[in-house]
């Protein structure tokens, strides 16, 4: 787990209540030492120059969560803000 400034390293449709959320209905999340502007509710803070890894946490997953034709998570991608 991160061990941060803001003593939180969740952001989810149920631990977040101001999460932004993209037209299609995705979710952006970022990871860094700071926040992108206007992000702060997405941003899960991390320490620099140190390493984390990201986790998945489901809820009662239907059967198309195990099935790797039908559901896949995305790809990380690193931005600069």
């Amino acid at each position: 787990m991160i061990v941060n400034e803001t003593q939180n390293a969740t952001v989810g449709s149920r631990a977040t209540p101001d999460l932004q959320t993209n037209e299609d209905g995705s979710v952006d999340i970022y990871v860094g030492p700071t926040p992108p502007p206007g992000m702060e509710s997405n941003w899960v803070q991390s320490g620099p120059g140190r390493g984390w890894f990201p986790y998945v946490r489901m809820c009662g997953p239907g059967a198309d969560w195990f099935d790797e034709d039908a559901y896949a998570l995305p790809q990380i991608e690193k931005t600069d803000w």
